[in-house]
């Protein structure tokens, strides 16, 4: 298993542009809610909704010149003996 440091890595990594949207989408699985800057959610109920999902997504940040995401002052701490991390 890799590092969480490594996990985020390779997500963010696939949100570069131009985003990898197929990759992106193996970081979620179906069905799943993501949580939207609004504070709403969204229902993703298969693979193929996420695909979409994201690819919105990847389209919107790059019409906003966002060209890649990055977590500042991330750190990692384990929340009891059975979490993965």
């Amino acid at each position: 298993m890799q590092s969480p440091e490594a996990f985020i890595e390779d997500y963010t990594s696939a949100w570069r542009l131009p985003a990898d949207v197929e990759k992106i989408a193996e970081f979620y699985n179906s069905p799943s809610l993501t949580l939207r800057g609004d504070a709403s959610f969204v229902a993703l109920r298969t693979q193929s909704e996420v695909r979409r999902y994201f690819q919105f997504i990847a389209e919107t940040y790059e019409r906003s010149g966002i060209a890649q995401p990055s977590f500042k002052d991330l750190t990692s701490h384990r929340i009891g003996s059975r979490a993965l991390w």
